[in-house]
């Protein structure tokens, strides 16, 4: 017997005692898995952040019903179970929710339903299967395989191009929300294995939308990436993404963090300030240096007037040479990642295994439950729908869940 037997094995003894019904419960061990939420079965613990738990789930297609077997993987975001009697926590988390429920791009990872079950918070979303940016880096150091510029400049248009949907998106009347998302970041920039880039979180944004206030004193993102106006709590717009756009792209470029050798109080000092000119930018090529300098001026007034404005002059730097695409990122991947893609494929081949014996348990699939929707983007997960979302469906067992960010001086 295999080891992924042997664990199949011992979960389907379990299986009994978790699928007494569809159970509004948190989770509050992994030993609990799988188990029932709603209208979801949670599979595997992905992560733990500052506000949520995140858990790889099933959702039934319609041929689930009809005892077809057919599963979609999802991503399940939780409110911590102690945090949901928190007023201020929650006015968060329904913050982001009525955020992310507008947002609909290839570049940007999607959110389909955002509800409370019992007295738990949750959305659903995409999960992606792939890296964040920090892995693949990392991962490409390690292997003495630095990101060609063209790769480099690939993943920074695609986060360009996301941001720019997300700064001009307006509400169903035509007015602006503003949107500014504060937390960008090589954590929270996936790359799928084929080769998508996806921006994600957008739990740290600012919009029009939002409930809640932070509180005067609290600065929140990540101030490895943060602009001085960012720093200093001053009011923040697009140009304050492009600004955190521009510190990937310096990174990505150069192969060296924006503050390298700097300790936590001296990037402090630096952000606040401005100015701060980081090593090795007089080594890029001239033009190129000029692009990536303007998007890291102190003063919002001096960077690229917008995302696409960015984009555009990388775009033109590289007209004269070759660009890459998503085919390219996708090779990249497989190379780096081969090992952690065949794991993820047992672990897909496991977790729906698993999914369709909870789900052929349940004392009735099609009873309605005590889900409350608090935002749902139309046709989702709709069993009358005709285009139901589509997932990437596999992950490694070890695979970064959409990362969580809510430790203010957090320089990752």
């Amino acid at each position: 017997m295999t080891a992924s037997t042997a664990a199949g094995a011992q979960t389907s003894m379990q299986l009994k005692v978790y699928c007494a019904g569809r159970c509004g419960e948190a989770v509050t061990s992994s030993s609990n898995l799988p188990s029932p939420f709603g209208a979801f079965i949670l599979l595997h613990r992905l992560g733990r952040g500052g506000m949520g738990e995140v858990f790889l789930a099933s959702r039934g297609a319609p041929g689930a019903l009809l005892g077809l077997g057919i599963t979609k993987l999802t991503v399940v975001k939780m409110l911590r179970p102690e945090l949901s009697e928190d007023k201020e926590y929650v006015r968060r988390f329904i913050d982001e929710a009525g955020i992310v429920v507008h947002l609909n791009h290839r570049d940007i990872c999607q959110v389909h339903d955002v509800g409370k079950l019992g007295n738990t918070y949750f959305l659903a979303m995409e999960y992606i299967a792939g890296r964040d940016l920090k892995d693949l880096v990392e991962r490409a150091t390690a292997a003495h395989r630095p990101l060609p510029e063209s790769v480099a400049l690939y993943i920074v248009r695609e986060l360009l191009e996301a941001l720019d949907y997300a700064h001009k998106l307006a509400d169903a009347n035509g007015e602006p929300l503003h949107l500014v998302h504060r937390d960008i970041s090589p954590r929270n920039i996936m790359i799928a294995l084929e080769g998508d880039v996806k921006l994600i979180d957008f739990g740290l944004a600012a919009s029009r939308l939002k409930q809640s206030m932070t509180e005067p004193s609290f600065v929140m993102g990540k101030i490895a990436y943060m602009p001085p106006e960012q720093a200093r709590h001053e009011p923040v717009d697009a140009r304050t993404d492009i600004f955190a756009a521009g510190v990937v792209a310096y990174e990505l470029l150069t192969g060296t963090r924006y503050y390298d050798g700097l300790s936590a109080d001296e990037m402090w000092a630096r952000a606040g300030t401005g100015g701060h000119l980081p090593k090795r930018l007089a080594d890029m090529p001239p033009d190129l240096g000029l692009i990536v300098r303007r998007a890291l001026a102190a003063d919002r007034e001096q960077r690229w007037p917008s995302a696409a404005a960015f984009r555009r002059e990388l775009e033109a730097y590289e007209g004269g040479g070759q660009q890459a695409s998503q085919r390219d990122v996708r090779a990249l991947m497989h190379a780096l990642f081969a090992d952690d893609e065949r794991k993820a494929r047992e672990l897909l081949t496991e977790l729906t295994r698993i999914a369709s014996i909870v789900d052929s348990q349940l004392e009735d699939p099609l009873a309605p439950t005590s889900t409350q929707v608090i935002a749902t983007r139309t046709g989702s997960f709709s069993s009358q729908s005709s285009s139901v979302p589509a997932f990437t469906a596999v992950a490694p067992t070890d695979a970064v869940a959409p990362h969580d960010p809510t430790i203010e001086t957090d320089t990752e």
